[in-house]
């Protein structure tokens, strides 16, 4: 595993603004923060952390500020709500439609003591009926998207997602925010692209956004992934300011 040095020190009085040096990417990247403490190392992976099977719906995130000391990162949904609902009711209607295709051939074939009429029609019933019960159940328990929400006052990053019906977010962890040490912007084949055997024809181009903390396991929190780097380059320092930290950009755009 590959990574790259950060050097830190004790957190920063509020107003204080820490010192970055622009990262190359021919070496690690070196930052630093003013402090009259000896400075400590962090080694910040720059692996991909999202695996490349779950690379087919980018987790794509909005900023928004709900006061003056709490930031939230909101999934944007992939398509317009109004399109998902009618692509789920249309998709009901179909089952629906085969399914009393299927009863009327069913009752076709019984009339005319026909077995394997009955049977094969019976079956064209039954299973997109068992489709249409799964279909009908399943968006009472399927998992929303992760939120993040982050608190200046209580130091808290704390992930929370929806399920089902249900709009009261769920907490699934939380993390201290002063253990926060870096905010990464990570181009996923940045270890290839180092190495000079990058190729843009092979590669499909796509971005993380990960929050580095010091006393953690793993390392880093995965905030978004998409293939926007102008997006990745705007927002990251606009939370990085937000929570005080330096930005280790490591997108490989110009």
């Amino acid at each position: 595993m590959s990574y790259a040095s950060i050097a830190i020190a004790p957190p920063y009085s509020h107003g204080s603004r820490p010192e970055t040096q622009v990262p190359t990417m021919s070496k690690p990247t070196l930052l630093r923060t003013n402090s009259n403490h000896q400075a400590n190392l962090v080694d910040v992976p720059v692996d991909p952390m999202v695996p490349a099977g779950e690379l087919n719906t980018d987790r794509q995130v909005r900023l928004e500020i709900l006061g003056d000391n709490i930031l939230c990162l909101q999934p944007v949904p992939s398509r317009p709500p109004w399109l998902s609902r009618l692509t789920y009711l249309s998709f009901l209607g179909c089952l629906g439609f085969m399914i009393v295709c299927g009863i009327q051939g069913m009752m076709l074939g019984l009339e005319r003591n026909k077995t394997d009429t009955t049977i094969m029609w019976a079956a064209f019933a039954v299973i997109p009926g068992i489709i249409l019960l799964i279909a009908l159940i399943y968006p009472f328990f399927k998992a929303g998207p992760l939120q993040y929400r982050f608190d200046r006052v209580s130091k808290l990053m704390t992930i929370q997602r929806c399920y089902g019906f249900n709009k009261m977010p769920k907490l699934m962890a939380t993390y201290g925010l002063q253990d926060a040490v870096a905010l990464q912007l990570l181009y996923r084949y940045y270890k290839v692209y180092q190495a000079g055997i990058h190729t843009e024809e092979v590669q499909r181009p796509s971005y993380e956004m990960n929050l580095v903390f010091s006393n953690a396991v793993p390392p880093r929190v995965n905030l978004a992934v998409h293939a926007d780097w102008r997006w990745m380059r705007q927002a990251g320092p606009r939370l990085a300011e937000f929570l005080e930290l330096p930005v280790l950009d490591q997108l490989c755009k110009t």
